[in-house]
């Protein structure tokens, strides 16, 4: 009894000296940034042409988009344009989504000066999202501004030339018809189609096409495009003269099957709408406007000018890739250049692209997953074979189109053997869920497709001698193995969730037994004195680009290094599957199997445990990456793609927000993996799980202030990194519990803000950029 009453006085008197070092009064994070200056050092430069995809500046505003460059050897600039939602639109007799869910080509425009193209001066606006600058010719100079319109469905380009100059545009509409090699357009290929595939289908040829309709409209020219089994697209432009001005105004506008038939007259719609208005300055600065909008969201400065303009470079990257209301972001992401993976693919490649838009506090960006999941929901319900469990069932394939169809029996390779693809997928939802805390999601539309995601998973379980085992899968893209650590990982996620949201949601599911029996009885991961194994009686012992076997580590925390006796196993994990790829680096200087999300996913990870001189060191790993180009955009090594994937480079933006603030679990971490020579770091309104913005700033390596807002009125548990206990401040005053050595419960609540900083010193809490590296301004472009 003197022993828990001694402890209870203890704890008293804690709390007590915790509550002498809280402060009522008024918190408020100061701005002191000029937007555009601060922006500007992260801009795009082209001294010298860009003259294919991997050079070019690059727009969009998560529906059509433009890149430009210099068409090879020719005198002229190629202006391909896109649109996300373009894809074919057949049935599954003839195939692979790849190429009856393509995404489909629309076509170029082309700009030719008279006289011979000598040079440019360009630099691309991240601020503004827009294009400005020069280009010399041997007649004279041209001025060009650019940008793809946010609101607007419109690609607008202005040209004004000097001296004799002047320019011709043409337009080359593209073969609608699948880049990806292999779809049976004769009777012959029908069989070398079923091979490649492993199944039954395509049983009908891959009819062509039909040739795109050139008409005009007055002054506006419209390239329509037909397909052969429904929808539609078409491409609308005109030409604009004033003196020595041309203004080129594009739209592309799409109709899918079963819909009225009008893209030609919506893409013309788009263009009169603009040349009706008489001072376009405003309709510009609507575009300028949401933008600037979007990049006060939040704020990211590092003593690391490299790091710090690759970061805003995937965040104007986000900003132009997606929308809430437009399509998800797919494997090439907007700018769909040829490439053998015109599609969605589910086993790794759309789980990245979002990771970024919910501590970065974009979440717009995120919901097109959301809102186009529950769009979609029957077409995941009937993908799934066996028809009798569609009833309570539904999944993804490893590959579809944006509408997310594919029938399971369509693609019968081992790579489709994946159980677990539409749960990782709902993991981000659930992320979506954590970090705004919204209940209608959680109830409404995550909760139930969570649900029929594990369905599927259970129903290929299969109990032995008490234990419950999944049959042979594929691991992401390793190989077969029974008990596949991928998707146990994510049964196992799918059924604690489940389990959690129905307490939340306060509901009673007649399910909640067989998912604690799951949970109860599945079978452990499989590992070895490497660590984590791919699966039963399979090690990983080759070089392998995919972290698929790691998933119970990075993303889904379910082993952890806070956990008892696991830091060594996690450790010796990541290092076992780097250092094969390393190895094969050493001897051949190629990366082989490896991929640039293979350095951000081990810099997430090390960055996990604490490490941010590992963190650091993978993250400008992915940077220098040979397929890392000038434009920031990546492509895959050749054997695997000739076309630009999203995935790698949005994922970097996430490695530096696992540097600055972790919240999974239950608490908020604060500079959990900051190396050594950041010494100089300050972040304002990122978010964490929970619902709460962060602002917070290290000077001289020290934790020096931070601020948080309680959104939601969730418990805030933080691990402030403050080595001397630390000091609190707000409107009230709050209670402050100790709860661990590193960790503090404060009683915030729903829109209360709290300063926490260090006992004897008073912070001038002030959001400023970190001073610049000159040396490392305007990292990417071409100069």
């Amino acid at each position: 009894m003197k022993t828990v009453h001694r402890a209870a006085i203890i704890k008293i008197l804690i709390v007590f000296i915790l509550l002498l070092n809280v402060s009522p009064g008024l918190t408020r994070v100061d701005m002191d940034i000029d937007w555009q200056a601060f922006m500007s050092r992260h801009d795009m430069v082209w001294k010298k042409l860009p003259v294919n995809w991997k050079q070019a500046p690059w727009f969009g505003n998560g529906l059509i988009g433009s890149m430009i460059y210099k068409d090879g050897g020719k005198n002229r600039f190629k202006m391909q344009v896109f649109r996300s939602d373009v894809q074919e639109h057949r049935p599954f007799t003839q195939g692979h989504s790849g190429y009856t869910r393509a995404r489909l080509q629309i076509g170029s425009f082309y700009f030719e000066p008279k006289g011979q193209i000598t040079g440019c001066d360009w630099r691309l606006d991240v601020y503004n999202a827009q294009l400005t600058g020069t280009i010399t010719t041997t007649k004279g100079r041209i001025n060009i501004t650019h940008f793809t319109h946010t609101n607007d469905m419109i690609l607008y380009t202005e040209l004004t030339t000097t001296g004799d100059e002047s320019c011709t545009w043409t337009w080359e509409p593209s073969n609608a018809w699948p880049t990806r090699r292999g779809f049976a357009d004769s009777k012959k290929n029908l069989s070398n189609s079923r091979e490649k595939y492993h199944s039954h289908y395509p049983t009908k040829v891959f009819d062509r096409n039909p040739d795109p309709v050139l008409k005009s409209h007055g002054d506006i020219q419209v390239c329509l495009q037909n397909l052969k089994h429904g929808g539609q697209h078409a491409t609308a432009w005109t030409d604009v003269r004033k003196g020595n001005t041309q203004i080129h105004l594009a739209s592309i506008a799409k109709c899918w099957p079963k819909q009225v038939q009008t893209a030609d007259t919506d893409a013309i719609d788009e263009i009169e709408e603009i040349l009706t208005i008489a001072d376009r300055r405003t309709w510009k600065q609507k575009h300028y406007n949401w933008w600037h909008d979007y990049y006060s969201l939040s704020f990211v400065s590092l003593s690391d000018t490299r790091i710090e303009t690759d970061y805003w470079t995937q965040v104007y990257k986000l900003g132009s890739a997606s929308r809430p209301d437009y399509p998800v972001m797919d494997t090439p992401g907007l700018w769909a250049v040829p490439t053998k993976w015109p599609f969605i693919t589910w086993n790794l490649n759309i789980q990245l692209c979002y990771w970024p838009s919910f501590p970065a506090n974009r979440i717009s960006t995120g919901e097109s997953l959301i809102n186009n999941l529950w769009k979609y929901r029957q077409n995941l319900i009937k993908n799934v074979h066996p028809e009798d469990w569609q009833d309570d069932s539904a999944v993804v394939p490893l590959n579809t189109g944006i509408d997310m169809e594919q029938w399971w029996n369509v693609d019968n390779r081992s790579s489709s053997t994946t159980l677990g693809n539409l749960v990782w997928t709902l993991h981000n939802v659930w992320l979506h869920y954590r970090y705004t805390m919204d209940k209608e999601l959680l109830r409404h539309k995550l909760y139930p497709l969570l649900k029929r995601s594990v369905n599927w998973m259970i129903h290929h379980l299969e109990e032995r001698n008490g234990t419950l085992h999944l049959p042979p899968s594929k691991s992401p893209e390793y190989g077969m193995a029974p008990d596949c650590n991928y998707d146990l990982a994510l049964l196992r996620w799918g059924c604690e969730t489940l389990l959690k949201s129905a307490d939340r949601l306060q509901i009673y599911d007649p399910l909640i037994p067989e998912w604690k029996n799951v949970l109860e009885n599945l079978i452990d991961f499989s590992m070895n004195e490497n660590g984590f194994m791919i699966g039963a009686g399979v090690p990983y012992d080759k070089p392998h680009r995919h972290y698929s076997h790691l998933l119970m580590f990075y993303p889904l925390y379910l082993v952890n290094a806070e956990q008892p006796n696991t830091r060594d196993l996690l450790l010796k994990s990541v290092q076992h599957w780097m250092s094969y790829n390393e190895n094969l680096f050493k001897k051949t200087g190629e990366w082989g199997d490896i991929s640039a999300y293979s350095f951000t996913g081990a810099s997430s990870m090390y960055a996990s445990l604490g490490d941010g001189e590992k963190a650091l060191e993978y993250l400008n790993g992915y940077i220098e990456y040979p397929d890392v180009f000038s434009n920031s955009l990546y492509g895959e090594p050749v054997r695997y793609s000739n076309g630009p994937t999203l995935e790698s480079p949005l994922s970097a933006a996430q490695c530096v927000h696992d540097m600055l603030l972790q919240s999974w679990g239950d608490k908020i971490r604060i500079f959990p993996a900051v190396p050594a020579a950041w010494e100089n770091v300050v972040f304002h309104n990122l978010r964490a799980q929970g619902a709460f913005l962060v602002s917070a700033e290290r000077s001289d390596g020290r934790t020096r202030w931070i601020c948080i807002k309680s959104l939601a009125g969730e418990p805030c548990r933080i691990a402030p990194n403050i080595s001397d206990g630390i000091k609190v401040k707000g409107s009230r005053t709050f209670y402050v519990k100790r709860v661990s050595q590193d960790v503090y419960e404060i009683d915030l609540k729903q829109g209360e803000n709290v300063l926490i900083y260090q006992p004897g010193t008073r912070p001038d809490v002030k959001i400023q950029p970190v001073p610049a590296e000159p040396s490392q301004h305007n990292g990417y472009g071409l100069k």
